[in-house]
């Protein structure tokens, strides 16, 4: 077999044919935006201050954009976002809610205070689970003179 004038295997000849193909395939590739984000939707009780600190990537010292979360897991009224840099691909978790006593998020324990102090038990036992009622009856407890 002939290419450009010298003799060549049909090997050589296929090979040569299918690198060429592959960077014309390369030239007119265009990466698509990743479609593996999370389309966020709804409200949320979020302390803004928190999220602003949170929404920072500590590898490449940039702002991480909210656009690019991976995963939400909502406890109670907080949320825990997995939020992707755009730069280096790294993931964080961002909480929207203060943890206290390294177990409860603070505004799900300010709702269940809240609802409990209303006086309308039935409202409380419908919105929380049980972990916040014994929570709240020993600081309750604790906090009566």
């Amino acid at each position: 077999m002939r290419l450009a004038g010298q003799f060549i295997s049909k090997r050589k000849k296929l090979w040569k044919e299918n690198l060429s193909k592959a960077h014309k395939k390369t030239e007119n590739y265009a990466p698509e935006p990743p479609s593996s984000t999370l389309q966020i939707e709804g409200r949320r009780i979020v302390e803004l201050k928190l999220l602003g600190e949170g929404l920072w990537c500590s590898v490449c010292q940039i702002y991480l954009l909210i656009n690019n979360t991976v995963k939400e897991s909502i406890r109670g009224l907080a949320s825990v976002l997995l939020v992707r840099c755009h730069q280096c691909g790294k993931l964080k978790e961002v909480p929207t809610s203060k943890i206290s006593n390294e177990t409860y998020y603070d505004v799900n324990c300010k709702m269940a205070l809240g609802t409990y102090t209303s006086g309308d038990e039935s409202v409380f036992t419908a919105t929380m689970s049980m972990n916040y009622y014994f929570f709240l009856k020993k600081v309750l407890v604790l906090q009566v003179p």
